[in-house]
């Protein structure tokens, strides 16, 4: 069973801009 810090739910222009700040602190997304 895998492990996130963070789930984005919705895969529009906000969501993936949310994914990419968090991925560039490091965070499991």
């Amino acid at each position: 069973v895998e492990s996130f810090d963070s789930i984005v739910v919705g895969a529009g222009h906000n969501g993936l801009v949310c994914a990419s700040y968090l991925a560039k602190q490091g965070r499991r997304v």
